[in-house]
């Protein structure tokens, strides 16, 4: 795995965490009214967030093993952490940090 292919999987992290960061915020927004939701503009934005991370994830499909790949990919997991702390405001328990330090061990060794 190229240092260009962990990037373009690390886009492809953003880009999940940045769509799930929009849906939320729609979603708190509209109070699940599902008119209100689907005219949501960041609803929408979240989507097109998607789209481009699965073209991009084809592209790093198409270059690296699934078993390297996908194993890599779940450094959106922490980015999703630290977006609920940053955007949200939610707290987390050393224990969950812990955690969060395990998927970036893991992370680490499946990317060597």
């Amino acid at each position: 795995m190229t240092f260009k292919d962990l990037l373009l999987i690390l886009l492809n992290a953003c880009l999940l965490v940045a769509g799930q960061i929009f849906w939320k915020v729609g979603v708190q927004r509209s109070g699940l009214n599902w008119v209100k939701l689907f005219l949501d503009v960041r609803v929408w934005v979240g989507f097109l967030a998607f789209a481009l991370a699965t073209l991009i994830w084809f592209r790093v499909l198409a270059k690296v093993p699934l078993s390297r790949a996908l194993p890599v990919q779940s450094v959106a997991y922490v980015l999703g952490v630290l977006a609920g702390c940053l955007f949200f405001h939610e707290s987390f328990s050393w224990e969950r940090w812990l955690g969060v330090a395990f998927i970036v061990g893991g992370i680490c060794l499946v990317a060597r």
